[in-house]
């Protein structure tokens, strides 16, 4: 279940931050495989609070950092609940083109840390095929 937080006022910070191995790509699917646009693959999941506004109570999202396959550009994805594992969270995500405004370039520092993983995804979707 996708949820959208970004109404949320603050967050905490996030903890259990987990990049992706390669025996959980081979275990997730793929989400919208069909769907024309941007794909962005699953690097980084966390563990977060979200504040809601005018509540005085915080929501457990779990939010999921997805890059594409130059490693240069990401979206972030929020689900519902602390996720402790991979399960319910899709492989790879699609971007259309109108929605391209939730793409980010990344910092060099992330690109580095995530190269590796992208490199994984190639060993594993290269077996797959």
């Amino acid at each position: 279940m996708h949820t959208n937080t970004k109404d949320a006022t603050t967050r905490t910070a996030a903890r259990d931050v987990a990049l992706i191995d390669e025996s959980t790509i081979r275990r997730l699917e793929d989400g919208d495989p069909d769907r024309t646009g941007c794909r962005f693959a699953a690097v980084a999941r966390s563990l977060e609070e979200a504040s809601v506004p005018n509540t005085g109570f915080d929501l457990p999202v779990t939010r999921v950092a997805y890059v594409d396959e130059s490693g240069r550009y990401g979206v972030e994805r929020e689900y519902f609940g602390h996720r402790e594992n991979w399960r319910g969270i899709p492989r790879t995500v699609v971007v259309p083109a109108e929605s391209s405004r939730v793409v980010v370039e990344l910092p060099d520092a992330h690109r580095e840390r995530y190269r590796p993983v992208l490199d994984r995804y190639e060993r594993v979707l290269g077996r797959e095929e």
